[in-house]
């Protein structure tokens, strides 16, 4: 055993020449400087334990070379053919392959830096199981790259081989993040390619890869698919007699986001409507108020002269009236019977319900955006007509959140439509007061 000491640089072996040292050698000490290994054979192994000292090696060493503590200025190799093992977990530790050198393996079992110079060379770097965070920096080339351990592996140099498994769990999570494909966003392949890349993201954050290292514009490329396919929820309370004259309330809470869901441009567009306190987007939640008269589905003007939606809160009123055409946009509103205005025709083909009205609807299909926990009271109020046609009459309130066919298009069909709650409201043709 070698006692290392003092702030002088050290110097073992010869100044010329070659000294040959049968067995194992262990130096431990206390020593600040540098110590320098020239000039040396050792047939067996060689064992480090200087935690101030700066390590130059040009020693060949048969066996193994194991750093146990050096000097956060560096462990500096400059042997050919030596196997090293680095266990320094002061997390400054720097070792340094020189230009000359050439190891045939180094083991990292430790949070530390390796550096490999331009024109040096190994051939088996391992990352041992309880490295976490160790920091490779190749500018010379490297063989094969193995072990269980998590390195952030750059440089301008070579690696031929990285059978690593941190590494093989980051590049699969790159990999399927890069295989979502937004331009299918509404197809069930979207979904797949999502989950898988959840599942090779979470291995590789079980391997000890982090989110830097698999790249933050990748993570958030992920989060934004998430949100968007994150299941959307709300209640919808209410029901009840209609009561002509007055204000009748249902209460939405949403018990999820809705609206706004996932990338801009990509996942969803955003309607303005200066005049609206709202946010409308493509994905945003919307009513579809539907009438019936002993079952059958009539069109609004069977019973109402008019009819209107107001959220609380807000000062604009959404009014219904019969006497706007079919090609307006409010004639569209009430549920008229072959409307074609663009800006209220829910469907593919352009054409929407008899007997169904639309609320909380911006031009292109945009609905209204709540975050989660937000509530609305909507109250719905009416006149009845003079002549209208007896019955037993049902308002249908049901509040959806759309299936785009893609971020702008409207929906193919009602099928394709989330329906989030439903509330009735009854009434009967004549009245008690007629």
């Amino acid at each position: 055993m070698l006692n290392a000491t003092g702030n002088s640089d050290i110097n073992y072996g010869p100044a010329t020449g070659l000294r040959t040292i049968d067995g194992n050698v262990t130096i431990n000490g206390n020593a600040t400087g540098n110590i320098n290994l020239r000039n040396l054979k050792i047939t067996g192994n060689l064992t480090v334990n200087t935690p101030g000292a700066t390590v130059n090696n040009s020693a060949s060493v048969d066996g193994t070379i194991t750093i146990q503590d050096v000097s956060g200025n560096t462990w500096n190799e400059f042997a050919v053919g030596n196997k090293l093992v680095l266990n320094d977990n002061d997390g400054d530790t720097n070792l340094v392959i020189k230009e000359s050198a050439h190891p045939i393996s180094i083991t990292v079992n430790a949070n530390a830096t390796v550096t490999i110079d331009v024109g040096a060379s190994v051939d088996t770097l391992t990352i041992g199981t309880a490295v976490t965070s160790a920091t490779v920096t190749n500018n010379g080339s490297i063989t094969t790259i193995d072990g269980d351990g998590n390195a952030e592996v750059t440089g301008t140099g070579t690696v031929e081989s990285n059978t690593n498994n941190a590494f093989k769990a980051k590049e699969a999570a790159q990999n399927a993040i890069d295989a979502i494909n937004e331009l299918e966003i509404y197809a069930e392949s979207y979904k797949t390619a999502v989950a898988e890349a959840n599942t090779k993201v979470n291995a590789a954050r079980d391997a000890g890869v982090t989110d830097t290292q698999i790249g933050s514009e990748r993570v958030a490329k992920l989060d934004a698919a998430n949100d968007f396919l994150a299941p959307v929820s709300a209640t919808i309370t209410g029901s009840g007699e209609f009561i002509f004259g007055e204000a009748n309330t249902f209460n939405v809470k949403a018990t999820s986001k809705i609206g706004s869901k996932g990338t801009v441009g990509v996942h969803y567009a955003i309607q303005e409507w200066i005049s609206s306190p709202f946010t409308y987007t493509t994905d945003g939640a919307f009513y579809a108020i539907s009438l019936t008269k002993d079952g059958e589905a009539v069109e609004f003007s069977t019973a109402f002269d008019t009819f209107a939606l107001q959220t609380q809160g807000s000062t604009n009123t959404q009014e219904y009236t019969q006497t706007l055409g079919i090609g307006t946009r409010l004639g569209g509103d009430f549920g008229v019977t072959g409307v074609t205005h663009k800006g209220t025709s829910i469907y593919a083909d352009g054409t929407n319900e008899a007997g169904t009205l639309y609320y909380g609807i911006h031009s292109a299909i945009a609905g209204v955006n709540y975050t989660k926990g937000a509530t609305a009271a909507i109250d719905m109020t009416g006149t009845l007509k003079s002549d209208a046609v007896d019955g037993n009459y049902k308002i249908t309130v049901t509040m959806y959140a759309p299936a785009k066919v893609d971020k702008v298009n409207k929906h193919v069909n009602k099928g394709s439509l989330n329906a989030l709650g439903t509330v009735e409201y009854t009434f009967t043709v004549p009245t008690s007061t007629q």
